[in-house]
């Protein structure tokens, strides 16, 4: 059996069990005013147990978050502080070893720009002198 037809089965029988609860006590021999009596009451136990276990797990969670952040703290300002020390001091180093290669390349496509730029223009002049007799 597959998930899907696994869990439509659960499904379906959930909600026939409910049904049928319902229906029993519909059913039942007491009067209605006591079974609307019964089911409040029910209901009412039900409510305040589904709300106690919710403060429960919300508490549990709560104090799970609290202890995270505790322990955290000084996991994390002494990765912040290696950071500092260590990292932005090595950031710095390649950022200042760079400037003069950054420098040194600008001047490398400066120079090549301009030697593009003398090569078409000599291309020109040559087509000029090759074909401009032919006009």
């Amino acid at each position: 059996m597959c998930k899907k037809e696994s869990s439509s089965f659960l499904t379906g029988a959930l909600i026939g069990a409910a049904m049928g609860a319902v229906a029993g006590l519909l059913f039942a021999p007491k009067p209605g005013k006591e079974t609307r009596k019964d089911l409040k009451e029910k209901g009412q136990k039900y409510w305040e147990t589904g709300k106690l276990n919710y403060d429960r797990a919300y508490n549990i969670a709560q104090e799970t978050v609290d202890e995270i952040k505790e322990q955290a703290g000084p996991v994390l300002e002494e990765i912040q502080s290696q950071v500092h020390e260590k990292v932005l001091p090595l950031m710095q180093k390649a950022k200042d070893a760079s400037d003069p290669l950054k420098e040194e390349i600008r001047e490398k496509i400066g120079r090549l720009v301009d030697d593009v730029e003398n090569k078409i223009e000599e291309e020109k002049k040559n087509k000029k002198r090759m074909f401009g007799g032919l006009k």
